[in-house]
């Protein structure tokens, strides 16, 4: 079960429960994460899920991709010339994927 990737703040604090009802089956290293840096901090992790002006990331690049990116691409996008470049590959794909659906219809 995903905790945090959950739709709803009801979803993630079912997904808490659950773990926390499983807890004596679960892995010693797990049960630590969760007693040391889950539990005391989910209602700060799920904050975004109930309050719109909280983002899901603190990254704008990744909130405005809707997408996790790795460092690396992290790095690239902090700098005008990268997020243009990532704007256009963005686009030059859609508009690929476009032709084909197109070509496939015809």
């Amino acid at each position: 079960m995903l905790m945090f990737n959950q739709p709803s703040y009801d979803e993630a604090t079912k997904s808490l429960n659950w773990f926390i009802k499983e807890f004596g089956n679960l892995p010693n290293f797990i049960q630590n994460q969760l007693q040391k840096k889950v539990i005391p901090y989910f209602k700060t992790f799920t904050l975004h899920l109930t309050d719109d002006n909280v983002p899901k990331t603190s990254n704008l690049c990744e909130n405005m991709f809707r997408k996790t990116n790795p460092k690396h691409n992290k790095r690239r996008t902090k700098v005008i010339k990268g997020i243009d470049i990532r704007c256009r590959l963005r686009e030059r794909k859609w508009n690929e994927r476009k032709l084909k659906k197109n070509q496939r219809s015809s």
